[in-house]
């Protein structure tokens, strides 16, 4: 999958990027990271993609279109448009969005396919003119427009459906046939994307005791304790994911085990959980925030089915240089049996990244199946970065400001004799 960002933020020019099995988005504070992330996830949550869309699905918070479009140098007011879109499966979709009651609409969409190219102007609240080319197998282009009504917020099927299965199609019949207008009309429907499940970067606050499920799964991860007590009753039926959470714990130096205390003969009644390390058994209370903070991280990487999505705002918070490493190793693992889904992270941590150039070198994971996106703020815009490694892990096409400040640093490091002092 491939994305398109223009005039989003820090992002002012121009931006491609595609997202791999496992990409991973760097760069400094305010770089743009969480932003991308945002957009992503806007835009891949809705089936509705371009209309419908929440700018501020949680955990991320866009605002308004003062604060997403692109702001210039010195300007007071952002720019009139911006722009979003993907491509996949031979399938581009775009979208512009401008400001209406100060919220971001779409003013314009493209679609485009090896055979059709679909353009949706918005000359109203509910109106829109519409302009297609299809070209047929035998070489000839069709060209077609027309003014369609939509609701107030509108579809892509209420701008399109009609206009393209009933109009379209029957010219379509006549001028080739049944089976090719019918195998046209197929290319030209949007395909649905899976929708990304995304994890915040600050999770759910450990509890000593556990008593009331959260009525649905949250970006903070306050649901997950409660799966991992089902995990443990029924050990015997979920053994290889809750074995896969007990070998990250080890690896990782974590924990041991994770025990569940019911309070009671029923389901639904209370319970504690226990982390047991080196034979001693604590409350996840007792234990420090790294635990309690990675749960959700490594639950819901592991439960991942080969072309699920997920989003990871810095898994490696409150964890020790080992337990970051681990994570590496860990989604490493999993990209490399992803066909169609992705995990998109957004980290600080280097050692994270050293460990999965090292899972590449080792032939665990492919290194066509990861990409590094580097995200570089100069003067106010975001450039981004695609950086990719090599059968050993090395990292290629990587711009000269990649890892500057870790190069300088231990420069400063190794010459610091050189100071003065005693």
């Amino acid at each position: 999958m491939e994305i398109f960002v223009q005039n989003l933020r820090s992002f002012a020019e121009p931006v491609r990027a595609e997202l791999r099995p496992l990409t991973l988005v760097v760069g400094e504070n305010s770089s743009g990271k969480t932003s991308f992330l945002g957009a992503i996830h806007s835009m891949l949550s809705n089936y509705e993609f371009p209309f419908r869309i929440d700018f501020n699905n949680p955990p991320f918070a866009l605002g308004s279109y003062r604060t997403i479009a692109t702001r210039k140098p010195g300007a007071t007011v952002p720019v009139k448009s911006f722009q979003l879109g993907y491509s996949d499966l031979g399938t581009e979709v775009r979208a512009q969005f401008v400001s209406r009651a100060g919220r971001p609409h779409v003013s314009l969409v493209t679609v485009r396919t090896a055979n059709w190219d679909i353009r949706a102007e918005r000359k109203s609240s509910n109106s829109y003119t519409v302009y297609v080319t299809v070209t047929l197998t035998n070489g000839e282009t069709r060209e077609y427009k027309k003014d369609v009504q939509a609701g107030p917020i509108g579809t892509w099927h209420e701008v399109n459906f009609r206009f393209l299965y009933e109009e379209v199609y029957n010219d379509l019949v006549k001028a080739s046939s049944h089976d090719e207008a019918r195998a046209l009309l197929e290319e030209a429907s949007i395909p649905h994307q899976p929708a990304p499940f995304a994890v915040a970067p600050v999770r759910s606050k450990a509890r000593r005791t556990y008593d009331s499920e959260p009525a649905s799964p949250s970006a903070e991860g306050g649901e997950v304790p409660f799966r991992i007590a089902t995990l443990r009753r029924k050990a015997n039926i979920n053994k290889s994911l809750f074995d896969a959470i007990r070998s990250f714990g080890s690896e990782s130096g974590l924990f041991d085990d994770l025990r569940i205390r019911r309070l009671g003969p029923f389901d639904g009644d209370p319970f504690q959980v226990f982390v047991q390390k080196n034979g001693i058994e604590s409350n996840l209370t007792d234990v420090g925030y790294g635990v309690g903070q990675v749960l959700p991280v490594i639950f819901n990487t592991l439960r991942l089915s080969t072309r699920a999505r997920l989003i990871l705002q810095q898994p490696e918070v409150h964890l020790h240089p080992r337990a970051q490493a681990s994570l590496g190793s860990l989604f490493a693992s999993v990209a490399a049996s992803l066909t169609g889904g992705f995990v998109l992270i957004e980290t600080h941590s280097d050692y994270l990244l050293d460990r999965v150039r090292l899972e590449v070198a080792r032939g665990l994971l492919a290194p066509e199946k990861v990409v590094i996106l580097f995200c570089e703020l100069n003067e106010g815009v975001t450039k981004l970065h695609s950086i990719n490694l090599d059968q050993d892990g090395n990292v290629i096409d990587a711009p000269a400001c990649y890892r500057e400040f870790f190069l300088e640093e231990e420069v400063r490091m190794l010459t610091r004799a050189d100071l003065g002092g005693s």
